[in-house]
């Protein structure tokens, strides 16, 4: 009995003991370190499709896209179809002419329905119609302002198969719009476009529609468009051609046909 209680008195002191003998202890100083986080952006190069203007799909057959790559083009140029008309005896000086408004199949399918704002119409045919537009984009991503100018000028005057050509001719592009699907901070400003009505001469005089200066503005896709389609629309009377009186002997051999070049340009 003695021993035992001699061995627990022992380690007892000993424990004791022990305690006596540790340092302070002394909070340390918070230590940080940095890791890495990356992201790197390259311009837009890739295939645009077309689709109807103020949508994102779905795409539509025609017009056909513009097959170069770049973030500075005009994408489509819907084509602007005058029709047939009997020749008549000139008033006012001479003809005037107007648009259809522009139509396309859609490239739909049961797994992809046609879900289309007011902005065009389609029937169950899965043919759109649509104001005529043009649609661009700048997607130049340098840092620097996306300022850009696009401009329109007939490079080929009406001319049909006989070489008839219709002397001063015009064309008359109204109720000129801008519209964008992209975000709305990246919508042109309504100064961007020059003037609601733009008359374009078929001498190859070239005319400017569009001046986006805005510095915080112009990076996207967009879609210049005349009129609007639907009830109580304007698009089938929003591009005419004008024909002078002293185009006085119309050929009806065949159709005349004129080429539009539509043009962005950087305007930094």
């Amino acid at each position: 009995m003695k021993l035992t209680q001699k061995l627990c008195g022992t380690a007892l002191l000993s424990v004791v003991g022990l305690g006596l003998a540790l340092p302070t202890v002394v909070n340390a100083a918070p230590e940080s370190h940095t890791g890495d986080a990356t992201i790197k952006f390259k311009e837009d190069d890739g295939e645009d499709i077309v689709t109807p203007p103020g949508t994102d799909g779905p795409e539509i057959e025609e017009p056909t896209p513009n097959p170069d790559a770049g973030p500075l083009k005009i994408i489509a140029i819907s084509s602007l179809k005058f029709g047939e008309h009997s020749i008549t005896a000139a008033s006012n000086g001479g003809w005037e002419y107007y648009a259809q408004t522009a139509k396309a199949v859609a490239k739909v399918n049961e797994d992809n329905p046609l879900e289309l704002p007011e902005a065009v119409r389609s029937n169950r045919d899965n043919l759109i119609e649509m104001p005529n537009f043009v649609t661009f984009k700048d997607t130049r991503a340098d840092d620097l302002p996306n300022t850009h100018t696009v401009s329109a000028k007939v490079t080929t005057p009406f001319t049909n198969e006989a070489q008839s050509v219709l002397t001063g001719a015009s064309l008359t592009f109204s109720n000129i719009e801008l519209g964008t699907t992209g975000d709305a901070a990246t919508q042109l400003n309504p100064s961007a476009i020059v003037a609601p009505t733009r008359e374009l001469l078929t001498d190859g005089t070239p005319t400017t529609f569009i001046e986006q200066k805005d510095d915080s503005k112009g990076f996207g896709k967009f879609d210049l468009t005349f009129g609007t389609v639907g009830e109580n629309g304007t698009a089938d009377k929003s591009v005419k051609l004008s024909i002078p009186a002293a185009n006085n002997k119309l050929s009806t051999k065949s159709e005349y046909k004129a080429v539009v070049t539509w043009t962005i340009a950087s305007a930094r």
